[in-house]
């Protein structure tokens, strides 16, 4: 499963709607939107209108962090960092067939969700992140082997993943993976995303 997520601090080329659309056209199946700068007057409703698109196309729009924003655009999902809402309360609020992920950086952050009902954990950061400081060594390649190996949730790795080595991780045990600055960074982000799911396939 690929994962493209949205940033505009690491480029200024395309808005967060914009990239989400770019990876929709390259047949992602998830999109992010990750804005950590939302303002309303001005984000809304483009945000409404990509919600929209996705439901159209039958593709997976999630919404970092942002419960009540997820529920009011009518996004697919949410996902929650360790410091933000609980996985339960989400659940409570967007019912049984909203999309719940959740972070992880280590086993015991693991063992915490355990039995939550949640669709996939974001693990990582792998390689290690541009997108944002989270004061976090990489997980490397055998960290993740093994949270793969305790979660009952499928993995979905994230942290400086490119085309170039997707393929360790996923045979370590991760089901997919999340890409932020290879694709935000691309040329063409719409043939990046075309470019890794040939890889993925």
């Amino acid at each position: 499963m690929l994962h493209l997520i949205t940033d505009t601090t690491i480029q200024d080329r395309f808005s967060h709607c914009h990239l989400a659309r770019l990876a929709y056209e390259g047949g992602a199946p998830v999109v992010q939107y990750r804005n950590k700068h939302f303002v309303r007057r001005n984000d809304l409703e483009p945000l409404q209108n990509l919600a929209f698109t996705a439901r159209k196309l039958g593709r997976t729009l999630i919404i970092n962090d942002d419960v009540d924003l997820a529920l009011e655009v009518g996004a697919s999902g949410v996902h929650l960092g360790v410091e933000d809402c609980s996985p339960q309360k989400a659940r409570e609020l967007m019912g049984p067939d909203a999309v719940i992920g959740a972070t992880v950086h280590n086993i015991d952050e693991l063992a915490a969700l355990q039995g939550l009902a949640i669709d996939y954990i974001g693990v990582g950061p792998v390689y290690g992140t541009r997108s944002k400081s989270i004061g976090l060594p990489d997980l490397g390649l055998e960290n993740l082997k093994a949270i793969c190996k305790a979660s009952s949730f499928p993995v979905i790795a994230i942290g400086g993943i490119t085309s170039e080595n997707v393929l360790p991780i996923l045979r370590v045990g991760a089901q997919g993976v999340a890409v932020l600055s290879a694709f935000c960074k691309s040329p063409e982000p719409s043939q990046f995303v075309k470019n890794i799911l040939q890889i993925l396939s």
